[in-house]
């Protein structure tokens, strides 16, 4: 029988840690929650997320959601949920230099042409 050498398994530790914080939200407000409305002109499903970009009054916005494996399996949204052209509304964080245009931490989407809505609760806003 081998063993494993402590810093191999201290190793692997810090592997997955790093993993499971792939990236930090510091360079979005949490505070102050966003809401965009405006047409869906692409839908990304990817590893490690689902990215929508949502033109809004004249600016394309790049919308960081959750994990496609997130959105399939715990809040059934499937690929063919969302349609490019669909009319949205949605509630994110956006980034602290608003001139990024990116949101990110979305609580909320809604199709108001059939009444189709996803929400969630951040833990921050749980408390």
């Amino acid at each position: 029988m081998s063993r494993t050498p402590a810093s191999t398994i201290a190793a692997a530790l810090l592997a997955a840690a790093t993993v499971s914080a792939h990236h930090g939200y510091a360079a979005y407000d949490r505070e102050h929650p966003v809401s965009i409305e405006g047409e869906l002109t692409q839908l990304v499903f990817a590893n490690p997320h689902v990215v929508m970009t949502v033109r809004s009054g004249g600016v394309d916005y790049t919308v960081e959601w959750l994990s496609m494996y997130q959105l399939t399996g715990r809040f059934h949204v499937e690929k063919d949920t969302l349609s490019v052209g669909d009319h949205l509304i949605l509630t994110a964080r956006a980034m602290r230099d608003q001139a990024q245009h990116r949101l990110s931490l979305v609580t909320e989407v809604r199709r108001p042409a059939d009444g189709w809505a996803w929400s969630r609760t951040l833990l921050a806003d749980a408390q």
